[in-house]
């Protein structure tokens, strides 16, 4: 089986999939269509049939035809030092315009993981929060908006504080350390004394709900792993999980399985993105619901697998094999390889770096990107 992964620089998960994938014998090639146009080439053909070959450091990335491809990362063009500063708005918009459709130019014969067609509609926030209404998902009460005085009337008649999230994975880095826009909450004063902030940019926000604790699910076809996130009793990381792990606090895992009538909602709202893969969060509340928060197409998911009831690496790669976006686990793995091994793996893990990305450097602290 030949495997294209389309990603970004230093991808611990393209890594890991393509040392996994090659085990089991199968041919993986890494595409950084990011590193277009400063880094890379990319050439759309178009003689009869349509084509595309792209080049990184001088050698081709995109050979051939492909029987599965997956779409792990994709970030905005990067310009060669080169570029005056006056040109940078018309380079960036025009390698943006080829960005954005390049891979459906590739050659995938049996499935994308997850379609090219289907990135920008995944990924929009505010059109996840209305499908899953629409697919029997419960999904906290919600208002996104720049205008002040809607989002005061919106919150008037709650008690309760207000969690604010942003609507796209947001970082704010320097050379000495990287800060990560996460899920924190105000109260209707905080809002009343900061309109003008409010103002400049929409923003989501939510009605706070008291949770028990977090559930993370990936769905990988008809099969999910789900796992409950207990996290530390700490106002900065009792919001939002995910700033445990950044504040270097543990996070409890638990292999869990869903209501069905959720499972159901999930597989519908997936259908209704045009996705065949996604990790689901979802905050339960004392009363034991599920709350909708957000599904991530491609989302951070190999660190479920500290779980031994979860070996999402494994069953991944039995997905990637199915090539069948109907794809059910049969509880059977071919192997039971994990994240761990493939750290563990040293010498193997360098030739992957070296080989996929030109280098070994892997992020010192696993997982600590913005769009966990």
């Amino acid at each position: 089986m030949r495997i294209l992964i389309e990603t970004v620089a230093q991808d611990e998960h393209a890594a890991c999939l393509m040392w996994g994938m090659e085990r089991r014998g199968h041919e993986v090639d890494i595409f950084l269509s990011s590193h277009f146009p400063g880094l890379a080439s990319i050439s759309l053909h178009y003689d009869g049939q349509s084509g595309v070959s792209a080049r990184s450091s001088g050698k081709p990335t995109v050979t051939g035809d492909y029987d599965v491809g997956i779409l792990r990362r994709r970030r905005n063009p990067v310009l060669s030092p080169a570029t005056s500063k006056a040109d940078k708005d018309f380079a960036l918009s025009e390698s943006r315009s080829v960005l954005d459709c390049v891979s459906n130019f590739i050659s995938v014969k049996k499935l994308w993981i997850n379609s090219p067609d289907s990135r920008l509609k995944a990924n929009s926030k505010p059109l996840q929060l209305k499908l899953a209404i629409d697919a029997g998902l419960l999904v906290p009460p919600t208002i996104i908006s720049n205008n002040p005085d809607e989002v005061m009337t919106f919150f008037a008649d709650r008690d309760g504080a207000i969690a604010i999230k942003s609507l796209r994975p947001t970082a704010w880095s320097n050379k000495n350390s990287i800060k990560i826009a996460f899920t924190n909450t105000v109260s209707m004063k905080d809002l009343s004394e900061k309109r003008l902030a409010m103002s400049l940019s929409p923003t989501i926000y939510q009605t706070f709900i008291d949770k028990s604790y977090e559930v993370r699910a990936m769905f990988m076809g008809k099969t999910y792993l789900a796992a409950r996130l207990d996290t530390p009793s700490d106002p900065k990381t009792k919001t939002d999980w995910r700033a445990a792990r950044a504040y270097g606090q543990d996070v409890v895992l638990r292999r869990v399985d869903l209501p069905v009538e959720v499972q159901r909602a999930c597989l519908r709202l997936m259908e209704k993105l045009g996705i065949v893969c996604g990790s689901f969060d979802f905050i339960v509340d004392k009363d034991d619901r599920l709350w909708f928060l957000e599904v991530n197409p491609m989302g951070q998911f190999l660190w479920l697998d500290k779980c031994p009831e979860i070996p999402v690496l494994s069953v991944f790669m039995d997905f990637i094999e199915s090539a069948n976006p109907d794809f059910i686990w049969s509880e059977k793995l071919n192997d039971d390889l994990r994240f761990s091994d493939f750290i563990e793996a040293e010498v193997e893990q360098k030739d992957v770096y070296e080989r996929a990305f030109g280098g070994f450097d892997r992020p010192a602290d696993s997982f600590t990107y913005p769009d966990i």
